[in-house]
C-alpha cells in the first residue's frame, strides 16, 4: 500500500526531524501498512495496522519524532479506511 503522507511533508516537521528520523518514521509506516495493501482494505484490518504503527512510534527516542510519527500513522489509516 502505497502512503501518500502530508504528515511527512509538512515543512515544520522536516526543519524539527533529522533525515534519519523521517526514514524510519517512513519505514514504520510503509511496513505497518504493507500487509493491508496485500490482503485489502478493511476497516478493522487499518484499525489493527494503525494499532501496530502507534506502539512502533513509541521506540523512538526524540519526542517529536514520536508525536510526528503518530500524524503520520494516523494520516495512514485516514487514508487506508478510505479505500475501504
Amino acid at each position: 500500500m502505497t502512503i501518500n503522507n502530508p504528515a511527512l511533508n509538512n515543512s515544520i516537521v522536516k526543519q524539527k526531524l533529522s533525515p534519519s528520523d523521517l526514514q524510519i518514521i517512513s519505514d514504520i509506516v510503509e511496513v505497518t501498512f504493507s500487509d493491508v495493501g496485500l490482503m485489502g482494505a478493511y476497516e478493522d484490518l487499518c484499525s489493527a495496522a494503525a494499532n501496530a504503527g502507534r506502539d512502533a512510534c513509541n521506540n523512538l527516542s526524540n519526542p517529536i519524532a514520536v508525536a510526528a510519527c503518530k500524524l503520520a500513522v494516523n494520516a495512514a489509516e485516514a487514508e487506508c479506511k478510505s479505500r475501504c
